[in-house]
């Protein structure tokens, strides 16, 4: 049997990183905003001014502190980030205001809580406006595209099967890439209509006698019109996983890994369907 395996656009194989980011990294996140506000609420004990310096130091450290933290989560505009990982993204804005309302009641030294004060806003701008820029298009009514886009990559998905096992042509029908000749390494079809820019392809793979794994990567020229929707299926040759890395307009990365070792050459033809939508359509 075939394998079928297939992920939405961008989509990267689950990592270690990712998992510490989406899950653990909001435990000191928790504890560095309420550590800030258990000492923000006890600094009407505090009797000793804290010097310039003093301030100074916690500011910058505080700073830098949420530098790292807010490496560790990520930026919360990717797409593979959980909540937990936002929420520990915008604790460290809580934590940084806490510390800096912090500083001014407990220093004596306007000047040096000022330093910070800037400082402080300055960090905030330059990690908000990176995340911002990082952030996906939003659509005007994204409920009916994706309808659309689903709909018609299921269903050129559908007929790419039942044309490799019903089709005889070395191209297969018309509108799919269906099965490829033995000579061909790739067979693409690339149309638009309303919606936006579809390609049709299919892709032979040849594994060498005990190679398992195998990355294949495919070049849009010219460049797709936005960052597109991207289904893969097993047409034919040994059983497959199949994993979509990175996805851009200009291209995409597969990853592929036979689920046994083979003593001798083999090889895989699949299909891939890409689908992005156009500037008009969104």
């Amino acid at each position: 049997m075939n394998s079928l395996a297939s992920e939405s656009a961008g989509e990267r194989p689950t990592s270690f990183l990712d998992v510490l980011r989406n899950t653990s990294v909001i435990i000191p996140c928790l504890f560095a905003c309420f550590a800030a506000f258990l000492l923000l609420a006890r600094s009407h004990f505090y009797s000793t001014p804290i010097q310039t310096i003093q301030t100074i130091a916690i500011g910058l450290g505080t700073i830098l502190g949420i530098g790292c933290l807010r490496g560790l989560c990520g930026l919360p505009s990717k797409p593979a980030r959980s909540p937990l990982a936002k929420w520990g993204w915008y604790l460290q804005t809580l934590t940084l205001l806490q510390v800096s309302l912090l500083l001014t009641v407990t220093s004596a030294y306007s000047e040096a809580t000022a330093i910070i004060w800037v400082l402080s806003v300055v960090n905030e701008v330059v990690w908000w406006t990176v995340n911002g820029r990082q952030a996906p298009p939003v659509t005007t009514n994204p409920a009916e595209t994706d309808h659309v886009i689903e709909e018609d990559i299921e269903a050129r998905l559908l007929s790419s099967l039942e044309t490799s096992d019903s089709v005889d042509s070395p191209l297969g029908a018309v509108g799919t890439s269906g099965e490829i000749a033995a000579q061909t390494n790739q067979s693409w079809i690339r149309s638009r209509d309303e919606y936006g820019e579809s390609i049709s392809a299919s892709q032979r793979a040849l594994f060498a006698a005990g190679q398992r794994f195998q990355t294949i990567h495919l070049a849009f020229i010219p460049e797709l019109p936005g960052i597109p929707h991207v289904d893969v299926t097993s047409l034919e040759g040994p059983s497959v996983e199949i994993m979509v890395g990175e996805v851009q307009g200009f291209g995409l990365r597969l990853e592929l890994k036979l689920t046994q070792i083979y003593d001798e050459p083999v090889e895989v033809v699949i299909q891939v369907e890409v689908f992005a939508e156009s500037s008009q359509a969104a």
